[in-house]
């Protein structure tokens, strides 16, 4: 009995590798599903593509309060000052949502993380907030996020740094969230 499922489990992690924007899929000993994004990917888009998916070839619903999207950082993101975007993960359950961010320095890393609403503007500034203490722990220094502006082609973030005021700048190039990580480094590192 177990053998028509374990072909099932591969059809489905087959079919969901397929979906533009997802760069791995996987199921855990627990039957969790968990996907990882490709850079740039948006995420409305693959989870409506999975969705579909789940529900037309396997008779399966996506539990949204329970979902989480991955998204990998690009190589080689980042300020001058080595600092780069690891990792960036998004939950968000209900009206909330929940970022942790990985940055990585000289071969060491860290992860901060921070809530706020499930809103473009809050997304944003959760993305900052842990990406700030990510590096905060990296560089030993105190790091908090003052202010961050998210418009369609920049992310403004105003941060406090070993008591100085830095401002960041990156250009959404593809998605605001890894932009405001992008900027907070971008100040760091200025």
């Amino acid at each position: 009995m177990s053998q028509p499922v374990a072909v099932e489990s591969a059809a489905l992690l087959a079919a969901l590798r397929g979906v533009a924007g997802v760069a791995g899929a996987d199921l855990d000993s627990e039957g969790n599903l968990r996907l990882d994004l490709a850079p740039g990917a948006d995420e409305v888009t693959v989870a409506t593509a999975v969705g579909r998916i789940l529900r037309d070839q396997f008779a399966l619903a996506i539990d949204t309060d329970r979902l989480a999207l991955v998204e990998e950082g690009r190589a080689g993101a980042g300020p001058g000052a080595g600092l780069r975007l690891g990792r960036l993960h998004l939950a968000s359950s209900g009206a909330q949502v929940v970022a942790s961010i990985e940055v990585h320095a000289g071969g060491r890393s860290a992860t901060g993380m921070a809530q706020g609403p499930a809103t473009a503007d809050g997304m944003a500034l959760a993305c900052a907030q842990a990406a700030a203490a990510a590096a905060s722990e990296l560089i030993a220094q105190p790091v908090a996020v003052l202010a961050v502006s998210a418009g369609p082609a920049q992310v403004t973030v105003v941060l406090e740094c070993a008591g100085a005021e830095r401002v960041g700048r990156a250009a959404v190039l593809d998605d605001a969230r890894q932009s405001a990580v992008r900027a907070v480094l971008a100040a760091i590192g200025s």
